[in-house]
């Protein structure tokens, strides 16, 4: 028995020192390591026809092995011309199983003219452990000749 719970204890100390963004199956000895959620923005898409908002329409997709538990998506308005944040806006994402995702949209007033990036980023904050945390951001730049609005 003592030998067993050695076994168990050592085989989570390597995959914690190691960092693998994997699950330990409860009960199972030794461990058995299950790939985590990994989400990611597969698209995002700006709609300028109405002449008083940005409406930015972004898909959060699972393209992990487990589902994820609900979590936050950030979208930053940045200016081109000296990179500061506009305005940021925060989005509940809800659980996603293997292969789901989600859409839907934020609109923002039209305050500036210039040239524009939105940021869309899944679990900004990093609460889900994924399999992959590198791959949550997407980008599209846009530009609004006019100011309109207030």
């Amino acid at each position: 028995m003592k030998k067993n719970v050695s076994i168990c204890l050592a085989a989570l100390v390597i995959m914690f020192a190691a960092s693998v963004p994997s699950i330990a199956v409860q009960g199972s000895c030794p461990p058995k390591l299950v790939k985590g959620p990994d989400l990611v923005v597969t698209s995002i898409k700006v709609d300028k026809s109405d002449d008083k908002n940005v409406k930015v329409i972004y898909t959060v997709k699972n393209q992990g092995k487990t589902a994820s538990d609900p979590s936050n998506t950030t979208i930053r308005m940045v200016s081109k011309k000296n990179k500061k944040d506009i305005t940021a806006l925060t989005n509940v994402t809800p659980s996603l199983d293997p292969g789901k995702s989600y859409t839907t949209e934020i609109n923002y007033p039209i305050r500036a003219k210039g040239d524009f990036v939105f940021n869309a980023t899944a679990d900004y904050n990093k609460r889900i452990i994924e399999s992959n945390e590198s791959n949550n951001t997407n980008t599209v730049g846009f530009s609004i000749g006019l100011k309109i609005g207030k």
